[in-house]
Protein backbone atom coordinates (compact mmCIF):
# COMPACT_ATOMS: atom_id res chain seq x y z
CA UNK A 1 0.00 0.00 0.00
CA UNK A 2 1.25 3.04 -0.86
CA UNK A 3 1.31 5.94 1.66
CA UNK A 4 1.18 10.18 1.03
CA UNK A 5 2.72 12.23 3.94
CA UNK A 6 1.73 15.54 3.68
CA UNK A 7 3.89 18.84 5.86
CA UNK A 8 3.22 22.48 6.66
CA UNK A 9 0.64 23.85 5.14
CA UNK A 10 -0.17 21.20 2.62
CA UNK A 11 -1.05 19.29 5.98
CA UNK A 12 -3.36 22.04 6.79
CA UNK A 13 -5.12 22.23 3.27
CA UNK A 14 -5.39 18.52 2.74
CA UNK A 15 -6.90 17.80 6.64
CA UNK A 16 -4.81 15.63 7.50
CA UNK A 17 -1.43 14.48 7.27
CA UNK A 18 -1.45 10.87 6.01
CA UNK A 19 -3.15 9.29 3.78
CA UNK A 20 -3.32 6.10 1.06
CA UNK A 21 -5.12 6.43 -2.28
CA UNK A 22 -7.40 5.11 -3.64
CA UNK A 23 -5.66 5.05 -7.29
CA UNK A 24 -1.93 4.00 -8.18
CA UNK A 25 0.29 6.14 -10.21
CA UNK A 26 3.49 4.76 -11.30
CA UNK A 27 5.48 8.10 -10.73
CA UNK A 28 5.28 11.13 -7.42
CA UNK A 29 4.27 13.58 -10.24
CA UNK A 30 1.57 11.45 -11.72
CA UNK A 31 0.44 10.92 -7.92
CA UNK A 32 0.26 14.27 -6.80
CA UNK A 33 -1.20 15.12 -10.50
CA UNK A 34 -3.79 12.36 -9.54
CA UNK A 35 -4.42 14.26 -6.00
CA UNK A 36 -4.86 17.72 -7.62
CA UNK A 37 -7.21 16.53 -9.74
CA UNK A 38 -9.26 15.25 -6.82
CA UNK A 39 -8.88 18.48 -5.09
CA UNK A 40 -8.88 22.03 -5.64
CA UNK A 41 -7.81 23.07 -2.45
CA UNK A 42 -4.83 20.83 -2.98
CA UNK A 43 -4.49 22.07 -6.53
CA UNK A 44 -3.96 25.68 -5.82
CA UNK A 45 -1.69 25.18 -2.65
CA UNK A 46 0.45 24.06 -5.27
CA UNK A 47 0.46 26.82 -7.88
CA UNK A 48 3.18 29.00 -7.61
CA UNK A 49 5.15 27.05 -5.38
CA UNK A 50 7.78 24.95 -4.72
CA UNK A 51 6.69 21.73 -3.26
CA UNK A 52 9.56 19.52 -3.36
CA UNK A 53 8.62 15.40 -2.85
CA UNK A 54 10.67 12.66 -0.90
CA UNK A 55 10.00 9.01 -1.12
CA UNK A 56 11.27 6.27 1.41
CA UNK A 57 13.09 9.44 3.69
CA UNK A 58 14.92 10.59 0.17
CA UNK A 59 14.57 13.67 -1.91
CA UNK A 60 13.21 12.37 -4.91
CA UNK A 61 12.01 14.14 -8.62
CA UNK A 62 8.33 13.94 -9.96
CA UNK A 63 9.62 11.26 -12.09
CA UNK A 64 10.50 8.85 -9.45
CA UNK A 65 8.64 6.13 -9.70
CA UNK A 66 6.31 4.75 -6.81
CA UNK A 67 5.56 1.35 -5.90
CA UNK A 68 3.19 -0.45 -3.39
CA UNK A 69 4.90 0.31 -0.32
CA UNK A 70 6.64 3.33 -0.76
CA UNK A 71 5.88 6.62 1.65
CA UNK A 72 5.50 9.81 -0.59
CA UNK A 73 5.78 12.63 1.26
CA UNK A 74 4.78 16.40 0.04
CA UNK A 75 6.85 18.97 1.75
CA UNK A 76 5.80 22.81 1.04
CA UNK A 77 8.75 24.97 0.61
CA UNK A 78 10.97 25.59 3.68
CA UNK A 79 12.27 29.00 4.86
CA UNK A 80 14.36 30.14 7.81
CA UNK A 81 18.26 29.60 8.91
Amino acid sequence: MLRITFYGRLAEVMGRERMTPAASAATVGALIENLANEDAEFKAALAGTRVRFAVNNMIAPETQKVKDGDEVAVLPPFSGG
